[in-house]
């Protein structure tokens, strides 16, 4: 997966659940959801929430692996959603 090289506001949250794109969506429909994770700096990392139906069933995957995701956004967005 690729993310493209964007920088969010500084009060972006540190886990968010963001959705693919509708064209993407459609040719992947397990693939729907990723998980953005800001580390140290400038550093980023995605987690793929394989099977997600939701951004809610994609917070839970998330919580399985570990993670405490606060928010969810949509392609293009720019805002990211309190859960």
């Amino acid at each position: 997966m690729q993310i493209f090289n964007a920088t969010p506001p500084a009060d972006f949250p540190a886990q968010v659940i963001v959705a693919h794109d509708a064209k993407f969506a459609a040719s992947h429909p397990n693939d729907v959801y990723w998980l953005r994770v800001k580390g140290d700096g400038a550093d980023v990392r995605a987690h793929q929430l394989t099977g997600a139906i939701g951004p809610g069933h994609a917070r839970q995957i998330a919580r399985t692996m570990g993670f405490e995701p606060t928010h969810w956004t949509l392609p293009g967005d720019g805002r990211a959603y309190l859960f």
